[in-house]
């Protein structure tokens, strides 16, 4: 059922021995590094990490973002605005994963990522989730293209295959730019993201898939990249 990495899991220890027979990639070297200590001669897998592939954020993207966040702020109650190191597109979320299966993974999404040319990304417009005068989340629009729901639709193949569910109905690409608080009424800043509804924060191409692990922190949450998948490139 799963990819067969070059390294031999040590039961015992959910790790695996330091001297043991290279991994299948570069890349699933730096992931089983990045999701292990290493202890006495073995890389001993953590626990589990809140995990999900998405498509970074160009820094001059960002800023527009942040300042369409800002422009938003006056009209806006009770919303957590996410920082511009938050910012990115998500194309499938994993939740809580066990370290361990993280190589086998890894491997099935470098071959999805090979046989995807790397495709035009487009950031414009609002919307948000929940109701106009409570809404959950506030985003940023991204164009549904085709190459991109394709690609979607190959992780999400990918994936299933290690009993991952696809939770959300529909693919609805978008960059978050806060959550608001539970029963905050906020049809002000909905009404101010209509107004608005000519915006643009930019082109850019997509080029890898970078995988990320979500963090809790006193300062909210932190995004720590794991790895980034080159598309187009087979090794």
């Amino acid at each position: 059922m799963f990819a067969e990495p070059r390294f031999k899991i040590n039961d015992a220890i959910m790790g695996y021995p330091f001297d043991a027979t290279p991994v299948k990639t570069p890349l699933v070297g730096q992931v089983l590094r990045k999701c292990a200590l290493f202890v006495s001669g073995f890389f001993v897998y953590l626990v589990p990490m809140r995990v999900f592939y998405a498509i970074a954020v160009p820094d001059d993207v960002k800023t527009r973002l942040a300042a369409a966040a800002q422009r938003l702020a006056p009209a806006a109650v009770d919303v957590a605005w996410c920082t511009r190191d938050q910012y990115h597109l998500t194309l499938a979320f994993l939740g809580e994963v066990a370290p361990a299966i993280l190589p086998h993974v890894t491997v099935a999404v470098e071959r999805v990522c090979a046989a995807t040319s790397p495709f035009a990304c487009r950031a414009f417009g609002f919307g948000f989730f929940g109701n106009r005068r409570n809404p959950k989340t506030l985003w940023a629009g991204v164009d549904p293209t085709s190459e991109m729901e394709a690609l979607h639709e190959a992780l999400w193949g990918a994936l299933k295959k290690f009993g991952f569910p696809n939770k959300e109905a529909d693919f609805r690409p978008h960059i978050t730019l806060g959550r608001c608080r539970e029963n905050a009424r906020n049809q002000a800043v909905t009404q101010a993201m209509d107004d608005d509804e000519d915006a643009a924060f930019g082109e850019w191409s997509v080029r890898r898939v970078t995988l990320y692990e979500s963090r809790p922190t006193p300062r909210g949450t932190a995004y720590r990249t794991l790895a980034g998948i080159d598309l187009g490139v087979r090794n």
